[in-house]
């Protein structure tokens, strides 16, 4: 791993950092949307975790385990719950922890029935496009301009990121530095449109 690709990693990691922070930080209990800031804080969490997970060495089956755990969190679990987060946030679609957890349960879910029947590639694919779409869409339902334009810009980037890494959802492949470079920027615009459109819903006149 050269000096450039650890350096695109550690703002990957950053940003994603940064952005579980932020949502965690800003969860009010008495609002309605403070249940979506949490599972924001916990998929960014998870991308995070990915990157941590790519740089463990190689070495006994447990580590390698570990670590391919930790890089499908981020996958099938990070990106496409935040896809589904700014959805939610434009339709203003405000769901239960319950229904969040069992969200989750079902990306798990999907992942392993693909897995075993050998669709893995193909449902990463879909998976990865599908994440842009659902960014796109929520991003057409967003109340801002500046946050419908700042989220159809990350789905851009994103769907650059993935073109990038070939088939994965985080970027782990033919030019990782570039496509981990793109999710960064991707992640950082997708926070900060949702960090507008919140500030807009804590307003006293919502």
């Amino acid at each position: 791993m050269s000096a450039l690709t650890t350096l695109a990693d550690l703002i990957l990691l950053l940003v994603a950092s940064g952005s579980a922070i932020w949502a965690y930080r800003s969860k009010q209990t008495e609002k309605p949307h403070s249940v979506l800031l949490g599972a924001w804080s916990l998929s960014a969490l998870f991308l995070a975790l990915a990157v941590i997970a790519a740089w463990l060495p190689q070495g006994s089956a447990d580590l390698e385990t570990l670590k391919r755990l930790g890089i499908n969190l981020g996958i099938y679990a990070g990106m496409p719950m935040l896809a589904t987060a700014v959805y939610a946030l434009g339709k203003r679609l405000f769901w239960s922890a319950a229904g969040w957890g069992r969200l989750l349960l079902g990306f798990f879910a999907l992942f392993e029935l693909n897995r075993q029947l050998g669709y893995g590639e193909e449902y990463t694919n879909v998976l990865g496009a599908a994440s842009v779409i659902g960014v796109l869409s929520g991003a057409l339902f967003l109340g801002l301009t500046q946050a419908r334009i700042l989220s159809a810009a990350a789905a851009v980037c994103v769907a650059a990121a993935l073109a990038f890494s070939g088939s994965s959802a985080l970027p782990v492949m033919a030019y990782p530095m570039a496509a981990t470079l793109l999710a960064a920027i991707g992640i950082a615009l997708l926070t900060s449109a949702v960090r507008l459109e919140i500030s807009q819903l804590n307003q006293p006149s919502q």
